[in-house]
């Protein structure tokens, strides 16, 4: 059962790394702001004490996609909530752990940028087994 959650976080990271630029942005992780619709599923699943362990974008670096996965793939096996968003062009995905190890996506599309989910946007949502 847990292979399948540590397979997916760490493909969802390395989607990311893959698709980074050699050069480092200052967007790679967004900073502070009101949660999305996304994260605000993320937060719902994952439960009110829970991590944020980053959201990152296509532009994010080695380094920050490696702290990023680090958190959530320590979370999720040491069974502490926390949940992880990756914007990529045209889709942002997110899992969500909690507290009884259990692992869910979210998925909004359409969307490249996170201020752009602040209206209502359809989201798919499935628990991993």
């Amino acid at each position: 059962m847990k292979n399948p959650a540590i397979l997916l976080v760490t493909s969802l990271a390395l989607l990311t790394a893959c698709n980074k630029s050699s050069a480092p942005s200052a967007g790679s992780q967004s900073p502070a702001k009101s949660p999305d619709a996304v994260e605000l599923k993320l937060q719902e699943y994952a439960g009110a004490s829970s991590t944020n362990c980053g959201r990152l974008d296509v532009h994010a670096t080695e380094a920050q996609s490696k702290t990023t996965s680090d958190c959530a793939m320590q979370s999720s096996q040491g069974k502490r909530p926390f949940y992880v968003t990756y914007d990529m062009p045209g889709m942002t995905v997110g899992v969500a752990g909690n507290a009884d190890g259990k692992l869910y996506t979210v998925q909004a599309q359409g969307f490249a940028f996170p201020e752009r989910h602040r209206r209502r946007v359809p989201l798919a949502v499935a628990r991993c087994l």
